[in-house]
Order: C-alpha cells, then sequence, then structure tokens
C-alpha cells in the first residue's frame, strides 16, 4: 500500500513538473514572440519616419529647384523677347526708311503716316525694354531681400546668444564674489568670537558653521580670507 501511494505521489509530482516545465516553455515562447512583434514594428515605424522624411527633404529640394528654374526661364524669355523687339523694332525702322524715301516724292501726308509709325514703334520698344528691366531688378531685388533676411537673422541669433553668455559669465562672477565676502565675514566674526578656543590658522578651523563655508571657496579666496583673520 505504502508503495502505490509512493508512486502515485512522483506520478502526481512529475505530472506538475512537467505541466510547470510546459507552462514555462510557452510563456517564453509568447514573450519572445512579443519581443520580436514589438521589435519589428518600432524597426518598421523607424523605416516610415525615415522615408517621410526623406520624401519631404525631397520635395522641398524639388521645390527649391523649379522655382529657381522658374525665374531662370523667366528671364531667358524676358531677354529673347527684347531681343526679338529690338529685331523687329529694326526691320521696321529699315522698311519705314524704304517707304518713306520711296513716298516722299509722292505726297507729304504720307510721310506724317510714316512718323506717326515710327513714334509707335519707338514707344512700344522703349514700353517692351522697360518691362523687361522691371522684370530683372525685381528677380535680382527678391535674391537681394532673401539675402538680407537671412543674414539679419544669424545677426540677431549671435548678438542673443553673446548677450546670453556674457550675462551668465557676469552672473556667475557676481555670484561669487558675493559668496566669497559673506563667507569672509561669517568666518571672520565667528573666529574673533571663538578665538580663545581657536589658532589663528584658517585651514585649523574646525567649527561645523565654518567648514562647509570653507568648502565653497577657491583656493586663492582661502589664502585672502587666512590672511584676513590672521590680520584680526
Amino acid at each position: 500500500m505504502i508503495v502505490v501511494v509512493v508512486v502515485v505521489v512522483v506520478v502526481v509530482v512529475v505530472v506538475v513538473v512537467v505541466v510547470v516545465v510546459v507552462v514555462v516553455v510557452v510563456v517564453v515562447v509568447v514573450v519572445t514572440v512579443v519581443v520580436v512583434v514589438v521589435t519589428v514594428v518600432v524597426a518598421l515605424a523607424i523605416v516610415i519616419v525615415l522615408v517621410v522624411v526623406v520624401v519631404i527633404v525631397v520635395v522641398v529640394v524639388a521645390v527649391v529647384i523649379v522655382v529657381k528654374v522658374v525665374v531662370v526661364v523667366v528671364a531667358v524669355v524676358t531677354v529673347v523677347t527684347v531681343v526679338v523687339v529690338v529685331i523687329v523694332v529694326g526691320l521696321v525702322v529699315v522698311v519705314i526708311v524704304v517707304v518713306v524715301v520711296v513716298v516722299v516724292v509722292v505726297e507729304v501726308v504720307v510721310v506724317v503716316v510714316v512718323v506717326v509709325a515710327v513714334v509707335a514703334v519707338i514707344v512700344i520698344a522703349v514700353v517692351a525694354v522697360a518691362t523687361a528691366a522691371v522684370v530683372v531688378v525685381a528677380v535680382a531685388l527678391a535674391e537681394v531681400v532673401v539675402v538680407v533676411v537671412v543674414v539679419v537673422v544669424v545677426f540677431v541669433v549671435l548678438v542673443v546668444v553673446v548677450v546670453v553668455v556674457v550675462a551668465a559669465a557676469v552672473l556667475a562672477v557676481v555670484v561669487n564674489k558675493e559668496c566669497f565676502y559673506i563667507t569672509t565675514i561669517t568666518i571672520t566674526k565667528h573666529k574673533l568670537e571663538r578665538n580663545k578656543r581657536m589658532t589663528n590658522k584658517l585651514f585649523g578651523l574646525r567649527c561645523t558653521q565654518c567648514l562647509p563655508l570653507l568648502s565653497r571657496l577657491s583656493l586663492s579666496q582661502r589664502k585672502d580670507l587666512q590672511t584676513q583673520i590672521t590680520a584680526h
């Protein structure tokens, strides 16, 4: 009977151990799978963010390039238009001169008409040249304004940085000096009150109030303080 009981207990223990092992294995596998999935998701998210950033940068660069190309194309078209207008005006003037030479003999009225036509052509040419010049000047001014704005922004940022650094340095010097004077007054006063139980050497101080103050002083400040205390 005892053997049977022992066997049953052993079997039960073995079964429990096997179940525990299986559960542990399953938990480990599940945790591993979760970790892998989370890692993959994070990696995908990082890749997506990088792709979006790259796409944005590419789009911005493309827009800038397109704007530059448009400006160049407008300038080229303007110059070509001016050249064409000048050529046309030259041809018209030549034709008009030929017509004038031919018509002078015929009639004065025709000459007047030709003069009016010449004036009209010259006015058109002047207007075309002035328009082209205005376009070119506007483009140049736009680029100059952009450069000036960038320079002003950089200068303002540099001025702010310099002001902050100088203010921080001045504040540090003022705080350090103030700390030194307060420490000097405190230790000197305390030293004079306890001079019967202490020596005149600064580094002989054992006062619990003076030691924390001394720890905040530099070596040169300690020497100055020692000179002041010794003088008293």
